[in-house]
């Protein structure tokens, strides 16, 4: 037995390492890779910016709900707060705000790990879960971007850890927390709209008790009474009325006809996309702010685990193994979970196989990923040796492209020339030239993106003009 646990805990140390490993790599080259800070960055980051030192937004705003940003977009108020929080105690570089999205996947991390913990009611599962959504290539590029989607699987992954706890204070805490993911970011409000009711209702036929999750679905009803507010008026939902695939003036230009069956025909067609191997395992979201490129949005942990499952299942029907009806909802869980979480982006037409509105899926994906490899475990030992392996060897060529060619390749994608002129004028004390210099070289970029540059360098202060 002392031999048996000594093993155990080795084993688990090497997970563990692994984890810890490439969890810290989000910190490292943040300004580098991806290079420059892209246009959304900058007027997130300026608005972050402008609360931080006055308490007002850009647009005169005291202590605002959302604020508006570029393109229809809303600044969430669950992301603008902490960022504000973050910059008045770190600063507001480039740098600053980069590792403030790196630390949000951190505390999604470990969150993975506390929900998978619970959910397989394993520790083995748990550590190979976390593993997976660190190696995982999907969440590390969002780990490294000063945007509102980065806090939002922070708050998402504990939402289900929390639902999972014993305690009443947990259970309302995810509600909050629930609440807290849909105002970050608007796919999640989807996914959390389907997997709230499927989740509260596998734990109610698990455990036989009801009573106790009606304290989250109230928690989560009072804290998004703003947010229902502003949704069923309207007043934030032009961006996605204008890329909704059920859009009749998209629907007309595409398939000459604007109706139900051809806004499910679109709806079917996004989710081929998202579900084609060559967006999973080979090349990723074609926008290389979401995907490099040169990787599928899927590591080689999470492909083995998928694999694995279809073969185990395919075995035990051959051999007429009847399943259980816990095994199956366990199963079935994180598949509906991944699946709702894919809904947000083939609900739109833009962009598709679109990773970043579909990044709600990356924590069912880890718990999927955790609970088939430590079945694996039981079949055949030498998984245990096989799957670090994997792990660490995906590691390395991912990185190596991550931090090698992609940095050079991803530079026109996030502003790279136009952070590097900001920051020559500043060292040449011109930083109040920034916009007629990009005129003259021919680039109209947006007042609110150019405000960040002038208001870190302090050029101007963010309680004066309003936009």
């Amino acid at each position: 037995m002392p031999q048996i646990l000594k093993h155990q805990s080795r084993h688990q140390l090497i997970l563990l390492t692994l984890t810890v490993l490439a969890a810290l790599t989000r910190f490292v080259g943040v300004t580098s890779s991806p290079p420059g800070f892209y246009v959304d960055e900058a007027a997130i980051s300026a608005q972050v910016l402008c609360v931080s030192q006055s308490g007002s937004n850009l647009q005169g705003v005291h202590l605002p709900l959302f604020t508006e940003v570029l393109g229809g977009g809303y600044l969430t108020p669950t992301y603008l707060y902490p960022a504000a929080g973050w910059v008045a105690t770190f600063g507001g570089s480039i740098e600053s705000f980069r590792i403030f999205a790196a630390v949000c996947s951190l505390i999604f991390l470990i969150g993975v790990f506390v929900f998978s913990r619970r959910y397989w009611s394993s520790s083995e599962a748990a550590w190979l879960a976390t593993l997976a959504a660190a190696i995982s290539p999907w969440a590390f590029q969002f780990a490294r971007i000063a945007w509102d989607p980065a806090i939002a699987l922070a708050y998402l992954a504990w939402a289900f850890a929390t639902l999972w706890g014993k305690s009443r204070q947990e259970l309302a805490a995810s509600g909050v927390l629930f609440a807290l993911a849909a105002y970050s970011y608007p796919p999640l409000r989807v996914q959390i709209a389907l997997m709230l009711p499927v989740a509260i209702g596998l734990l109610v036929w698990r455990h036989k008790v009801w009573k106790p999750y009606l304290i989250t679905l109230t928690a989560t009803l009072l804290t998004s009474l703003p947010l229902l507010k502003l949704t069923l008026s309207g007043e934030i939902q032009g961006r996605f009325a204008a890329l909704s695939i059920f859009n009749p003036d998209y629907l007309q230009s595409t398939y000459g006809n604007a109706n139900l069956t051809t806004g499910l025909k679109g709806l079917i067609s996004n989710f081929e996309l998202l579900l084609s191997p060559r967006y999973l395992l080979m090349n990723g979201d074609s926008n290389l702010r979401h995907s490099t490129g040169a990787f599928g949005i899927w590591s080689w942990l999470d492909a083995l685990a998928i694999l694995s499952a279809l073969v185990l299942i395919a075995c035990a029907m051959r051999r007429h193994r009847s399943f259980k009806s816990d095994s199956i909802l366990l199963v079935a869980f994180p598949i509906l979970g991944y699946l709702a979480g894919l809904l947000p982006a083939a609900m739109t037409w833009e962009s598709n196989p679109h990773a970043l509105r579909s990044i709600g899926s990356i924590i069912f994906l880890a718990i999927g990923t955790g609970g088939t490899l430590s079945r694996l475990y039981e079949v055949d030992k030498s998984f245990k040796l096989v799957i670090p392996i994997i792990a660490m060897l995906f590691s390395l060529f991912f990185y190596r492209e991550y931090f090698g060619s992609y940095k050079e390749r991803a530079g026109i994608w996030f502003d790279a020339d136009i952070a590097k002129t900001a920051s020559l004028l500043f060292q040449a004390n011109r930083a109040s030239d920034l916009t007629d210099v990009l005129q003259k070289q021919g680039i109209e970029y947006p007042p609110m993106a150019i405000r960040y540059y002038e208001i870190f360098y302090g050029v101007s202060e963010c309680s004066s003009d309003p936009l």
